[in-house]
Order: structure tokens, then sequence, then C-alpha cells
């Protein structure tokens, strides 16, 4: 029998949303153009993430990490996974539109 655990994080950037801006935190930088800067000061909750994904590659393998997003004018939602090289070379990808 196989076992997955599931890992799920609903929302990078309540105090943003908060105030109405869609992708950016409080601080008014967008998440998703920022998240390999490398700023912790400015990104805790990009790097709490990065941080979980590390120790849960450590445990076992990753098969995938997924980033829903929705649109503030389109409908519907749409599905990404991020690259090989967000999380480190070994990780493999699939890309969902």
């Amino acid at each position: 029998m196989h076992k997955a655990t599931l890992k799920i994080v609903p929302m990078m950037n309540p105090d943003g949303v908060f105030i109405g801006n869609y992708r950016t935190g409080i601080a008014g930088k967008d998440y998703n153009r920022n998240f390999n800067s490398g700023k912790a000061d400015l990104f805790p909750e990009i790097e709490a993430l990065k941080k979980l994904v590390d120790e849960l590659q450590k445990q076992g393998e990753v098969l995938a990490f997924i980033d829903l997003h929705g649109h503030s004018i389109l409908r519907n939602s749409f599905i990404f996974g991020p690259g090989p090289t967000t999380f480190g070379s070994n990780q493999r990808t699939a890309l969902m539109t």
C-alpha cells in the first residue's frame, strides 16, 4: 500500500488580500515575481514555504508542488507547477494549465 501526505497552504498573502491586493502582501510586493528573491525579511511567507518543502524533501520524495490560482477578472482558476530549479535540481516537475 502506498501512502501520500498532502500539505495545503491556503493563502500566502492574507494581509495583502485584507487591504485589497490580489498578488501582493501588505508591503505591496508581488509574491510571484519575488519568489526567488532571497529577501527573507520582505517575504517571510515565501521563506517559510521553502523551508517546509526542504524539510519534506529530506523526509522523502516530494512528487508535486502545485500552485492554484484564481484571477481577479477572468473566470475559473489555473494550476501551475514550478520548474525543477525552484526547490532544487533533483525535483521532477510537470506543468498543468
